[in-house]
């Protein structure tokens, strides 16, 4: 049972405890106007009552001593002790006979196994309503027998002779009865008025609360509808409408999540066509223009030796900085033609030999610290893909550490989260970090900090790790560096 239904079992049973005390406040009132009506009725019975008594308990002592003597010997007699050791209910009642017959004033035996459970029993006919019943072990197998013996007629006779007293006295009675239950009707009538009046108050109290909290997850689910994603609603209560609360809180998180990642795909779409533009754009006159060059420098027949080094100076500078225009145009156009991820199981430990074999062919220029997890689970990713999310992390992660350290370290961390289907691999760096002010578009198109780049990277690597259904976030913790943190799902 939850909070929320614990909270109303108590609030139910704080009403009831009141129903019961003042009805035990009415019920003592009614029992001292009954005690003062009745005493002067009790004195004349008095006397009969006293001499029935102390019959009746002399003759019922005497004769249960005799019956306990009797069921004591049917207990431990060897036949019935023998059959139940060897559980022969045939012989057990075969003892059970022979013991009634023996002893005319058993009415009635019965043999129990251990859990009370009736295994054989033994009665006569036309036994008195009036009976005195006896349980005995039988030996030490732990059985029990229940012997039953009638009660004496005399004590019977005094019983019936009290009760016609009783009955001689009834209009008395009835006569107390009639004032108890107007004296009762009244009390009852003024008690439970004044209870309904209060679990009408309090439940007034109750449901105000509780439609004021479903009213306000209703409103936020309006503004929600509305496209308005930043509203939350308080989750102090841990009951069930705090749950509730809270995986709203979750869901809307979650659905601000989703959107801006649609967003940002839309955005890197539309930045793709613009690359792709533009590479085409910048491809086609690069050869023109550098072989218009080479021409008029290999054209030059003149001996002016200050025009040729002009001449010279040019077609070096142009080939570079057509060299140069060509690594941007590749770089556009592989960022227009990024392939479509095709993720399937691959496993962890595969994954971080994938990049250690790359980063070793291409000389990484710093300490790669990779652990996989022990033991291991398989990622659901697009294996070249992802090799290259890696390899572009830890290569900006050396880069930006050379600028501090002369020893660049990137360290490797993945592990599952229990019981959720996800992996989480981080990437962190001895670097100098981030700037706060620039944590926002570091994964931005064109965005770069270094002199010499592209600003396709980290767009490029948020793009795939999008397309395998995960996320990545960037972190600087105060003692240095830059943390990224990648989550995809688990194979």
């Amino acid at each position: 049972m939850g909070r929320f239904g614990v909270k109303l079992v108590v609030l139910l049973l704080l009403i009831s405890a009141s129903f019961f005390f003042f009805s035990l406040y009415l019920v003592d009132s009614a029992v001292q106007v009954s005690t003062a009506t009745m005493r002067g009725y009790v004195r004349e019975l008095e006397g009969e009552l006293r001499r029935v008594p102390p019959v009746y308990r002399e003759l019922f002592r005497a004769r249960k001593h005799r019956f306990e003597a009797v069921a004591d010997s049917v207990a431990t007699s060897p036949h019935l002790t023998h059959a139940v050791w060897s559980r022969d209910r045939e012989q057990m009642g075969k003892a059970l006979a022979t013991a009634m017959e023996q002893v005319p004033q058993i009415r009635r035996l019965a043999v129990r196994d251990r859990s009370e459970r009736l295994v054989v029993e033994r009665g006569r006919e036309g036994e008195p309503d009036a009976r005195f019943r006896l349980h005995r072990p039988i030996g030490s197998t732990g059985w029990l027998l229940v012997a039953e013996f009638p009660i004496d007629r005399h004590a019977s006779a005094a019983y019936r002779r009290l009760v016609r007293k009783l009955d001689l006295e009834s209009p008395h009675v009835k006569k107390i009865d009639r004032k108890l239950e107007q004296y009762s009707l009244k009390g009852f009538m003024r008690f439970f008025g004044g209870a309904m009046l209060l679990v009408t108050v309090v439940g007034l109290l109750f449901a105000r609360r509780f439609s004021r909290r479903i009213s306000r997850l209703s409103r936020a689910t309006k503004t929600v509808a509305s496209g308005d994603l930043d509203v939350a609603v308080p989750t102090r209560e841990r009951d069930e409408i705090g749950q509730l609360y809270g995986a709203f809180n979750e869901m809307v998180a979650e659905l601000r999540r989703n959107r801006a990642q649609i967003a940002y795909l839309q955005k890197i779409s539309a930045w793709q066509d613009v690359a792709r533009r533009l590479a085409h754009e910048i491809k086609n006159p690069l050869t023109p223009i550098l072989l218009a060059v080479q021409q008029a420098r290999e054209k030059y027949d003149g001996d002016d030796p200050v025009y040729r080094k002009l001449l010279e100076d040019a077609a070096e500078i142009v080939d570079e900085e057509v060299q140069g225009l060509r690594r941007l145009v590749e770089a556009f156009s592989a960022f227009a033609k990024l392939p479509q991820v095709q993720p399937e199981p691959v496993p962890v430990s595969e994954v971080m030999d994938d990049l250690r074999r790359s980063l070793g062919e291409l000389d990484a220029p710093g300490e790669l610290e990779c652990t996989p997890p022990v033991p291991g689970f398989d990622l659901l990713v697009d294996r070249l893909l992802f090799r290259r999310v890696l390899v572009n992390l830890v290569e900006n992660g050396f880069e930006a550490a050379r600028e501090v350290s002369d020893s660049p370290r990137v360290t490797i961390r993945a592990r599952r989260l229990v019981h959720s289907g996800v992996a989480v691999i981080t990437l962190a760096d001895n670097g100098p970090g981030v700037d706060e002010g620039l944590m926002d578009r570091v994964f931005d198109p064109y965005f770069t900090t270094k002199g010499s780049g592209t600003g396709l990277g980290l767009a490029i690597v948020k793009k795939i790790v999008l397309e395998h259904s995960g996320t990545i976030d960037l972190e600087c913790p105060p003692e240095g560096g830059a943390v990224f943190t990648i989550r995809v799902p688990v194979g």
